[in-house]
């Protein structure tokens, strides 16, 4: 007896994110459960059970704003019984639209993360970047930005937001809660060109910096930034 189908073009996304992206490709499940074994007398192992069954998978969007500002979902937010862990951002100067991909989990035995039940964190620059019809845009608000006057210009750059999650098992060795700390957003840039401190402005930490000449292009300079983020106001504990 035949089982299973065969499908084309058939990825759905269940979450909900902000207007702006619609929904690409993603939605593999990858289930993992924990192995706990026993040793016997003899040093090796006699017995094991699985326990915490938990599913991860990633959804990708496409940018389809034409005017105003790129918005971002919110890290911890749970949404269509998946809890948003973070999501990257990536912009090049040979794509046309802005790429989005959101990294998710849920629990598959003892209790499932339910909507508002974890602290969530919004990034600092939803809203305050500006939708470009196409490449890479120069400014990225207080992370990030080039100066009018710079003769290095920008090739790539990808932004990403997450938060640290905790989970506690129940007695019987599956979910009981969860909750998030500490939010953090990360900008990596890339730019033609060897960039000087006069070319950009930054208020986040300038964590790393990085030149690369060559022998058969153009001088390159990356940048990484880091800014750390609170919990939203009245979400969760």
């Amino acid at each position: 007896m035949a089982h299973g189908t065969i499908e084309f073009f058939g990825p759905t996304s269940p979450i909900s994110v902000p207007s702006g992206w619609t929904f690409q490709d993603g939605g593999a499940i990858s289930s993992n459960k924990t192995r706990a074994a026993e040793l016997g007398s003899d040093g090796d192992e006699s017995a094991s059970a699985l326990h915490d069954p938990k599913s991860t998978t990633a959804f990708i969007y496409r940018s389809t704003a034409t005017s105003g500002n790129y918005a971002f979902p919110k890290p911890g937010t749970v949404t269509g019984g998946w809890h948003i862990d973070s999501f990257r951002v990536v912009w090049d100067r040979q794509q046309k639209d802005a790429k989005m991909t959101v990294n998710c989990h849920r629990h598959d035995a003892g209790t499932a993360h339910a909507a508002n039940s974890c602290r969530t964190y919004t990034p600092s620059l939803d809203g305050k970047i500006a939708v470009v019809a196409f490449g890479c845009p120069v400014d990225f608000d207080d992370a990030f930005a080039l100066d009018d006057e710079a003769v290095v210009d920008l090739r790539s750059a990808e932004y990403s937001c997450s938060c640290q999650h905790i989970d506690e098992l129940d007695h019987s060795g599956n979910e009981l809660a969860g909750e998030n700390h500490d939010g953090a957003e990360t900008l990596h840039v890339e730019l033609t060109g060897a960039a000087t401190s006069d070319d950009y402005a930054s208020e986040w930490d300038e964590v790393s910096k990085g030149v690369t000449p060559s022998n058969s292009a153009a001088t390159s300079t990356s940048f990484d930034f880091e800014h750390h983020i609170a919990h939203d106001t009245g979400s969760s504990n």
